[in-house]
């Protein structure tokens, strides 16, 4: 199977504390990687030093053959990013915004097919509205489509469907999971909420304290003890 990243080794400290402890994992093409822990417990921190902006002390990053230290302007335009932040242009409309994306990343062409993506997400009928003027839910919608807009063969996402609306939620998931199998994108998100995880990956790895304590596939992960996998995560992360 095609490996799309390998984390050998790394650890990550902060003023000389170690926020993440020598983690090693992988990404196999087609992986959607539910990545896992309490808070503080170094997630986002692992996703940032994939995407080469924080520097890690010890082990090496190797995304799709490219060491992220050395040759990260390789992967510029295959790798899609959500974070906590949405990072929109408040004073633009949906569309634009999704136009001034593509542009930076040379992907103009793909902007019909992005609009059709902002219907399917209801944002096709904002017109002339300013991004300002969305909802939480609605920014975050967009924030998503122009991770996935630009076809990245990884995608990262950190909390992705924070404020969305249960309502919503279901038919969002649904739609990220028909582009990444239309378009063969691997992705690794970060949530806590277990439904989505139920919904989506199809492993896990979770963190706690900065170190790496399970690394499995869901099949394995919900042959551990615990009625849900909530009770089998909480297991997993407690305090002996």
């Amino acid at each position: 199977m095609e490996q799309i990243a390998s984390i050998s080794n790394v650890t990550k400290k902060y003023q000389g504390v170690s926020v993440l402890k020598n983690i090693s994992f992988t990404l196999n093409k087609g992986d959607t990687l539910g990545y896992l822990g309490p808070n503080g417990s170094g997630k986002t921190t692992t996703l940032k030093t994939m995407l080469g902006l924080l520097r890690y002390e010890e082990g090496s990053i190797t995304i799709m053959g490219n060491d992220v230290k050395k040759e990260y302007n390789k992967l510029y335009g295959k790798i899609g990013v959500l974070f906590d932040e949405n990072g929109l242009y408040e004073r633009l409309t949906a569309a634009e915004n999704m136009e001034f994306f593509l542009s930076a990343y040379g992907k103009r062409d793909l902007l019909p097919q992005a609009k059709e993506l902002l219907g399917e997400l209801d944002l096709g009928d904002a017109g002339k509205k300013k991004v300002g003027k969305f909802s939480k839910g609605m920014k975050r919608k967009l924030a998503l489509a122009r991770a996935m807009a630009i076809r990245p063969q990884l995608l990262l996402l950190d909390e992705p469907f924070d404020g969305i609306d249960i309502e919503n939620r279901s038919r969002v998931i649904r739609i990220l999971r028909e582009y990444q199998t239309a378009h063969s994108i691997t992705m690794m998100l970060t949530t806590h909420v277990m439904a989505d995880i139920e919904e989506l990956a199809s492993r896990l790895v979770v963190l706690k304290k900065g170190s790496l304590i399970v690394d499995e596939s869901m099949e394995q992960f919900s042959m551990r003890n615990g009625a849900t996998l909530t009770d089998k995560y909480l297991e997993v992360v407690k305090d002996e």
